[in-house]
């Protein structure tokens, strides 16, 4: 039976009823569920069930930050990334990274290949690595870990 208001409004998302999967976590975080934030703030990202409103959005990731959702780092570093401030989405990357996110090292590998940040050769490698290596759907999801393996392999010896 699902009773919480985060678990209802999950249900109404999967069920495609976004506007009331929107009303339901603004609600949710409105009593004090910190685990609504992140699903709040994507709501307004991306203007599931509601108008999209970016700032609204980095309002909820940095509010679930501070209760130590991994996720809502990735997310404000996406953020960053989409407006051209990529040294702001290496900060978040590297803050997600330190508290055990593994898959943003491949993130901070890309921006380094792209050129949009400086990395030595050896830490874009380090970082691949890293992600390859890494236990696969625990540590890492199966995407992140093949597109490191295939970047790693592709850029072995340009980047040494």
């Amino acid at each position: 039976m699902v009773t919480s208001l985060f678990e209802q409004a999950s249900l109404a998302w999967e069920q495609g009823d976004d506007k009331k999967a929107f009303e339901l976590f603004y609600e949710a975080v409105k009593q004090g569920d910190i685990n609504a934030l992140l699903n709040l703030g994507y709501c307004y990202d991306e203007g599931v069930g509601t108008k999209k409103d970016k700032k609204e959005a980095m309002s909820c990731y940095k509010k679930a930050v501070q209760y130590g959702d991994l996720a809502a780092y990735t997310n404000v570093a996406i953020y960053y990334s989409s407006i051209g401030d990529f040294n702001q989405a290496k900060n978040w990357y590297l803050d997600a990274l330190k508290k055990g996110d593994k898959d943003v090292a491949l993130e901070l590998a890309k921006l380094a290949l792209n050129g949009d940040i400086k990395l030595s050769h050896t830490k874009i490698l380090e970082y691949l690595q890293l992600v390859v290596n890494a236990k696969r759907t625990i540590e890492v999801c199966d995407s992140s870990q093949e597109e490191a393996h295939l970047l790693l392999e592709k850029n072995r010896n340009s980047i040494k």
